[in-house]
């Protein structure tokens, strides 16, 4: 069995964010990006996704 991870740039707002609930909702394994912890860590509490910040 091969595990999926899904990895979503800008994911502190916006689309980049509702992708991350989407995902979250169905099951799906989520790293979220994005360049401030500050609203990065409100995503990742209310979805379980794992928090990564970044500036690509």
């Amino acid at each position: 069995m091969t595990t999926q991870i899904a990895v979503v740039t800008g994911a502190s707002r916006g689309i980049g964010r509702a992708l991350v609930e989407r995902l979250r909702q169905r099951g799906q394994a989520v790293v979220a990006l994005a360049r401030s912890s500050g609203d990065l860590a409100d995503v990742a509490a209310q979805t379980g996704a794992l928090p990564y910040v970044l500036d690509v």
